[in-house]
């Protein structure tokens, strides 16, 4: 009997599976997916969050190749580290034979930490980084679904999954007016991104899914000029600084440099903020964006924190910015202001609460630190979408009850291109070693 693999989502995730179980010799014609974006030929670059090829591949394509970031701890999740490392070598081969330009990636290691960030309240997290860059990352993107569509993947794209029968195998979904019904998978592969919550919500209230709590992020996007961060953009690209509040945290997340813009996002109808980088060099605009993003626990429920956040700030269809200094919003990579509407430090803590306190130390620690002065923007809100997490088998990322559904990406807790990629491949290789090879 054949296998008919049907995957939810097109992001880092299914991307980096489909093209493993493809180069493996699964037949293209048994594989389909389904996106709530456009399909490659009509994505464009300011569609950040949906579309083929997901979000982080499209926006700021970076790679931290660190097991210990990305939401797990991956090694825990295989049934060892060395073949955790040899899935991580598989993937950092695929980025590079599908990169336009492999000598153009940007690559950064770990070093002494310098003494100013000793000194300071923050803990600098280090861990190596490929940086492709958007320009490339998009480029990758339209090679490999080219390929996809090459090999006769069926795909379905401004896909809205209204249903997903576990127990029927099916999936139920509107493309515009047209209903479609997939009966009879085999195999259900869940890789919905942060956009993708409300259905993941849905599946598991519908069937009593087992969870655990995880934290709520979320935060804001911050802007100030390339030039305080010069030293440290030294040793880190991506940098990563920590502080601790109680038993929340805060942490920058997301770093762009050079050619950095600040990107709208529209999730569920609302607008909020992200970031990425260019690698064109007639790009540069001189600044640096972050995320400075809280992991809040003890909150029931972060999926409806996050859109009740998010919800708090929309004003005629636009989000908000806040500065000090009067500084204006930049401009986007499309060459228009970053739309928004400016509010003032009281409306940005009636809207965040008691965590405002802790953004505002964290920008007077960058302010002290690097010298900032107040001069700087940040756009709010900057959320992940996250359900509590649900348990699943670890041998293989399906859920205990229903062994072929299987969950990746966000909808399985990891955060970032790496982590993601690495779950896709290693589902890829449990449906090759169980399914493909005893029954086509």
């Amino acid at each position: 009997m054949n296998k008919k693999i049907v995957i939810v989502g097109a992001g880092v995730s299914t991307q980096y599976q489909v093209l493993h179980l493809l180069k493996n010799g699964y037949p293209g014609n048994l594989i389909t997916i389904i996106d709530k974006g456009n399909d490659i030929h009509t994505r464009k670059p300011e569609e950040v969050m949906n579309g083929a090829g997901g979000a982080g591949t499209w926006s700021d394509f970076k790679v931290i190749p660190s097991f210990n970031q990305g939401g797990i701890f991956f090694p825990n999740y295989c049934t060892n580290k060395e073949y955790a490392e040899k899935l991580s070598k598989q993937l950092y081969d695929y980025i590079v034979e599908h990169h336009p330009e492999p000598s153009k990636i940007m690559h950064t290691e770990p070093v002494e930490e310098p003494q100013f960030i000793k000194n300071s309240p923050f803990e600098l997290k280090q861990s190596p980084c490929y940086h492709l860059g958007t320009d490339y990352g998009q480029q990758q993107v339209k090679k490999i679904f080219e390929y996809f569509e090459q090999c006769g993947i069926k795909q379905y794209y401004n896909a809205i999954v209204t249903d997903i029968d576990f127990k029927k195998n099916t999936v139920s979904f509107w493309v515009n007016e047209k209903k479609y019904n997939l009966i009879g998978y085999n195999k259900l592969i869940i890789g919905t991104g942060k956009s993708g919550m409300d259905l993941l919500t849905k599946l598991i209230n519908q069937y009593n899914l087992t969870t655990v709590p995880k934290p709520a992020q979320f935060g804001v996007r911050y802007e100030t000029d390339g030039k305080y961060f010069e030293e440290l953009n030294k040793i880190a690209y991506d940098f990563k600084l920590y502080k601790k509040f109680g038993d929340d945290s805060a942490r920058s997340f997301c770093t762009n440099n050079f050619a950095a813009f600040v990107a709208e996002e529209e999730t569920y109808g609302m607008k909020s903020f992200n970031g990425h980088a260019h690698k064109d060099p007639n790009k540069a605009n001189g600044l640096t964006n972050f995320g400075i993003l809280l992991e809040a626990r003890g909150i029931e429920d972060p999926f409806k924190f996050s859109q009740d956040l998010v919800n708090f700030f929309q004003n005629s269809g636009e989000a908000t910015y806040y500065s000090p200094s009067n500084r204006e919003p930049s401009l986007t990579d499309q060459g228009n202001k970053v739309p928004g509407y400016k509010i003032s430090l009281e409306k940005f803590k009636e809207g965040f609460g008691k965590y405002s306190d802790y953004i505002i130390e964290f920008i007077d620690d960058l302010n002290t630190t690097f010298g900032i002065d107040n001069n700087y923007i940040f756009y709010c809100p900057e959320v992940k979408f996250l359900t509590n997490e649900i348990l699943l088998n670890k041998k293989d990322l399906s859920l205990p009850q229903y062994s072929n559904v299987h969950l990746q990406g966000d909808a399985a807790g990891a955060r970032g291109i790496y982590i993601s990629a690495l779950q896709g491949l290693y589902v890829a290789e449990a449906i090759l070693k169980i399914n493909y090879k005893t029954t086509i």
